[in-house]
């Protein structure tokens, strides 16, 4: 029974994710608008229904403040999942609340190196209305010049500083000092208020010599397992270790409102099937210096756990709005044809992806799908779609101190622009994957944990791009980091990298960049 639910589930998955999107492409423009209307709603009615029950349902004791990506904890609940496959772990939507990471851990004997990463967890996370605070400096040079983006305007591209937040985007020397404090003062309300200042050597592009920003301040409000958000933060969506091919987290945090679940739930009825289920849906507006300027982005991703080695998820973007952009009807949201506005009012993106863990040989194969726009006859057709792909080994060489993922991406000529010539950027930077467009990219990452609070990672990459013509602007990166924490309070990491750039930005010549980083911390 199990196993006909599996590959039914696989099959409704590709066939609403991957078919009615795009079946509007053939024939009769009502169909076609028909089509589209339906996956909007369906993706409206999932966070409807997953809103609903999480804010029905009684949530553990614990406190609610997010934990991000770039925390240790967030690391250290990484690892655990990918040593014990058995834990509920939705990886599709990364930020967590440190409550339902301690309530995923909740029924489960660990031993050997799991068991020093649960107690870990369990000791940082616990119950606690003390507010953490924290403070990080950060030292970085290098000589990695920024470079334009064909058929994208006000937009730059500088893989060697790629998934920093947006604080570097270009070459020179940088500081930064970020003062950090969040909190869950009572069950129902948590905050993050982190102050920064960013120093550089040169003012390029977006980079300023002086800059004084509030990188992170939010209030959440939660009733029961709902949660609602308001503030600057960032989002981070997909399966991939290079990136996602949608919200990896390049950017700097957005002013945003949002409505999620960090507590996964069970939908009711039949789709109680679908397993363990997450939802994130937010609304912000984007930068001013761009065509269309405060052009609104809303996003809304949903993730499923059905069975303890597969996920699966799909969602999608639009872009709407702005100065200059003319009215927008919200019918627009389901078909800019349902109002007789033509295909520019509105940017669109659909998003699929899905995560298998191979039972015996205990590989994680994963993929995501992106379709910019909307569409070819053909269902998959390299105009349209982007792609990742890859396999991660959690115990490499057998070892449970060693993992390796092994990942290729691929965009196409329209990646993340569509009838917005400035696209899914925001301040310059991609929201999508930093290979940005019209790439290819293979990917290889290690990481060795000689323990929990001291560990290594070295990453390859080789990257092509072109502008359409015939030369090709060709990447090989070498990258190395080395984190380490002292006495449960201090914190340090080195970083440093190595880029052969064979005709930078699409001309005669070849260039090396260099990357050195240092960065020191303190937290409660």
């Amino acid at each position: 029974m199990k196993r006909k639910l599996f590959f039914l589930i696989i099959t409704t998955f590709f066939s609403i994710s991957f078919y009615a999107p795009r079946v509007y492409a053939v024939g009769d423009h009502t169909f076609r608008n028909v089509a589209m209307a339906l996956v909007s709603s369906l993706n409206l009615a999932l966070v409807g229904l997953t809103s609903y029950k999480a804010g029905t349902e009684e949530k553990p004791a614990g406190n609610e403040y997010y934990i991000d990506p770039t925390n240790l904890e967030y690391i250290w609940i990484q690892r655990l999942a990918d040593l014990n496959p058995q834990i509920s772990w939705i990886r599709g939507i990364k930020k967590v609340s440190a409550g339902a990471v301690l309530a995923a851990l909740q029924g489960y004997e660990f031993s050997g190196e799991s068991k020093v990463y649960a107690e870990l967890l369990q000791k940082q996370l616990e119950l606690s209305r003390e507010p953490k605070v924290s403070l990080t400096s950060k030292y970085l040079y290098t000589n990695s010049y920024a470079r334009g983006i064909p058929w994208v305007t006000n937009a730059r591209l500088n893989p060697l500083l790629a998934e920093r937040e947006g604080d570097f985007s270009d070459r020179g020397h940088h500081g930064s000092l970020s003062a950090g404090v969040k909190g869950s003062p009572y069950s129902w309300v948590s905050f993050n208020f982190e102050p920064t200042l960013l120093l550089s050597s040169e003012s390029l592009g977006t980079e300023k010599k002086i800059d004084a920003y509030v990188k992170r301040a939010y209030l959440k409000f939660n009733a029961q397992k709902l949660e609602i958000e308001l503030g600057a933060d960032t989002v981070r969506w997909g399966q991939g270790e290079s990136g996602s091919m949608l919200l990896s987290g390049n950017t700097r945090p957005y002013y945003l409102f949002r409505v999620a679940n960090s507590h996964p739930v069970l939908l009711p009825g039949f789709l109680k099937h679908l397993g363990p289920t997450r939802t994130d849906f937010f609304l912000t507006f984007l930068d001013s210096n761009r065509t269309f300027p405060y052009s609104i982005l809303q996003g809304i991703k949903t993730s499923f756990k059905p069975h303890k080695r597969f996920e699966f998820g799909l969602g999608q973007v639009i872009q709407f709005g702005g100065e200059g952009r003319g009215s927008w009807s919200p019918l627009n949201y389901f078909s800019d044809e349902l109002t007789g506005s033509g295909n520019g009012k509105v940017n669109r993106g659909f998003i699929t992806e899905l995560r298998w863990r191979i039972p015996k040989l205990e590989l994680e194969t994963y993929v995501e799908g992106y379709w910019e726009d909307c569409c070819d006859p053909v269902l998959i057709n390299k105009r349209d779609i982007l792609q990742l792909a890859g396999v991660a080994i959690p115990r490499f060489a057998g070892s449970e101190k060693s993992d390796l993922s092994l990942e290729w991406a691929r965009t196409n000529a329209i990646a993340y622009a569509g009838s917005y010539p400035s696209g899914l950027y925001y301040r310059g930077q991609s929201i999508g994957h930093s290979i940005g467009t019209n790439g290819n990219g293979v990917y290889l990452t290690h990481r060795y944990f000689v323990s929990p609070k001291q560990w290594t990672k070295l990453s390859t990459a080789y990257e092509r791009r072109t502008d359409g013509n015939l030369v090709h602007e060709k990447r090989y990166r070498l990258q190395m980091e080395y984190h380490q924490e002292w006495f449960d309070r201090l914190n340090w990491a080195l970083q440093a990298g190595y880029e052969r750039v064979n005709q930078f930005n699409f001309l005669p010549g070849d260039r090396n960049n260099y990357l050195l980083g240092l960065t020191l911390g303190f937290s409660t």
